[in-house]
């Protein structure tokens, strides 16, 4: 008997503590009211990176309103890339798509803004990646301002502008591609010769000099003591010319004394 009534309560208090644990899980997952309750939840980016499974965690460390976070894609595939909607409408283009939601669930979330619902939060419209290749890898930050709207949505008449500084239902997501430093070109370093290829280099240019030394000396040597053909007849001409003057002369000399 005591037994039976050990386990009634035993099981009584497994009952009230899951009933607790239920409502704890149904507060974290309620919808948030104003902007201001969102640093009391974890903010994380979901998407086609990864399945839509875990989030990758931002946070906002510098406390100015905007959370940051950094994704980094080894090789885009795909799966990843699927059809991108906008206010519920098919686009017909493809994209690598994200979104931010609070604590890991769809409860509170936020998108592309969508013109004609006016709203960001909980948009059934993504972000697109737009630079996302497959078969290339891609790394982007993501930015989620709860402080200031959505251009788009300040754009649009009707929209946050008009409503209130505290309203979260336009709040901002935006992504920046990262784009990393080509590495330098270094130049290719000039190997220095070997001794071996030195001695070689110096014989060759050693070589080459004596032969044009020696090719010029003997093109001079033949110019300055090799007179030309025509000018030794010329010489031999002009002798004969005048030892026949001269003897000439001595003939008219004697016949003169001899008168």
């Amino acid at each position: 008997m005591r037994k039976s009534k050990v386990l009634s309560v035993a099981m009584s208090s497994v009952l009230v503590a899951s009933v607790a644990a239920a409502a704890a899980m149904s507060v974290s997952a309620a919808e948030i009211t104003k902007s201001a309750d969102i640093p009391e939840h974890s903010v994380g980016a979901t998407g086609g990176f990864n399945g839509w499974a875990e989030d990758v965690a931002l946070t906002d460390a510098d406390g100015d309103g905007v959370y940051e976070g950094l994704v980094e894609v080894a090789e885009v595939t795909d799966e990843m890339i699927t059809g991108w909607s906008v206010d519920d409408n098919d686009t017909g283009e493809k994209y690598l798509q994200f979104k931010i939601r609070l604590d890991g669930e769809w409860t509170d979330s936020w998108g592309n803004y969508e013109p004609l619902h006016d709203r960001t939060w909980n948009s059934q419209s993504n972000v697109p990646v737009k630079e996302a290749v497959v078969g290339q890898p891609i790394t982007f930050k993501v930015f989620f301002d709860i402080k200031n709207p959505d251009p788009a949505a300040l754009a649009n008449p009707d929209s946050y502008a008009e409503e209130g500084d505290d309203d979260f239902n336009y709040l901002h997501v935006w992504y920046e591609v990262v784009k990393s430093e080509e590495p330098s070109k270094e130049e290719p370093s000039k190997e220095e010769p070997s001794k071996e290829e030195e001695s070689s280099t110096v014989e060759e240019s050693s070589t080459t000099t004596t032969g044009t030394t020696s090719t010029v000396a003997s093109e001079t040597s033949t110019d300055s003591t090799a007179p030309a053909t025509g000018d030794a007849t010329s010489a031999a001409a002009l002798a004969a010319v005048v030892l026949a003057s001269l003897g000439t002369a001595v003939v008219m000399t004697k016949k003169a004394s001899a008168k």
